[in-house]
């Protein structure tokens, strides 16, 4: 449950910066982590808030310091503005500004302690629009009633299908007009190095992610395309999934082994500086609650 109360006078604080690396070493608690406290004023029109995030597991020193950098490394991404972070008591308390008051803005800040992690898996099968039109590749039997009746098109169409891991998933594009159903997943945040927005100038242009693998995520990630490449599965598609949405799908036709992933899709500068900067950060270990809000100022 989230605690909220005013302590005294005007405003928190959050602004920018973008994408990262993964983390930091175990710490004592109560200690500060990442960058150096700041207690210059906020610019005018935030709020600053002590926000607690408490995980939903118990964690490990080391843990926590990984997950705090985690933490502020997405409000960073998200333009939110981050004073300091500490560990106490078994939590990531983290002193940050945003803009407003209210739920709108408790529940931006809440959204910095979901797993969200990017993932990469397979393409089963995939259809337009209408619901019911004939789909490419082969549907999972156990999800073939459900997938012929997914309507992403719909004004009331059902939230992502978001199942626990590594079960198969159903989704959508972002616009609604295809339909996909995936494999098990092959890389997620954690085989992620880093990231970064680029704009490319030819071809088609536009914004994409340059997405950076660890070994170990280069190697899952050659063995994938190689597979889709020579026909081993029922497309030669992969789909990046974030938040259980496809933001990319494309084809694949020869074995990728540098270690790179491109993420392609209809971002703008923002969108994509704000997803390259979430990626980069990483996944947290769980789940983390907000279990007090206080505003400071």
């Amino acid at each position: 449950m989230i605690v909220s109360r005013r302590r005294s006078r005007r405003t928190r604080r959050l602004a920018a910066a973008v994408l990262a690396a993964v983390l930091a070493g175990g710490s004592a608690a109560g200690c500060t982590h990442g960058r150096p406290e700041r207690d210059d004023p906020p610019p005018r029109g935030l709020d600053i808030a002590d926000v607690v995030f408490s995980p939903k597991s118990a964690l490990s020193q080391r843990q926590l310091a990984k997950a705090a950098q985690t933490i502020r490394e997405r409000a960073e991404a998200y333009g939110i503005r981050v004073q300091r972070t500490r560990i106490r008591n078994g939590a990531v308390v983290v002193r940050l500004s945003v803009r407003g008051l209210g739920t709108a803005a408790e529940e931006r800040v809440a959204r910095l302690g979901a797993p969200d992690s990017v993932v990469i898996r397979p393409v089963l099968a995939t259809a337009g629009l209408p619901a019911g039109s004939v789909p490419a590749g082969a549907v999972p039997p156990d999800a073939a009633v459900r997938f012929a009746a997914m309507d992403c098109g719909s004004d009331d169409a059902p939230p992502p299908d978001v199942v626990p891991l590594p079960g198969p998933l159903l989704a959508c594009d972002p616009d609604g007009n295809e339909k996909f159903a995936l494999g098990p997943p092959v890389l997620d945040g954690r085989q992620v190095s880093g990231a970064a927005a680029h704009y490319r100038e030819h071809g088609t242009g536009g914004w994409q992610i340059l997405v950076a693998l660890t070994p170990d995520g280069a190697e899952r990630f050659a063995d994938l395309t190689g597979r889709l490449a020579d026909g081993g599965l029922p497309t030669a598609r992969l789909a990046v999934v974030w938040r259980g949405t496809v933001v990319s799908a494309p084809v694949i036709r020869t074995r990728i082994s540098s270690g790179k992933a491109v993420v392609s899709g209809n971002f703008t500068e923002r969108t994509a500086q704000e997803l390259a900067g979430l990626i980069a950060a990483g996944a947290l270990p769980c789940r983390f609650a907000v279990t007090s809000y206080v505003h400071t100022y």
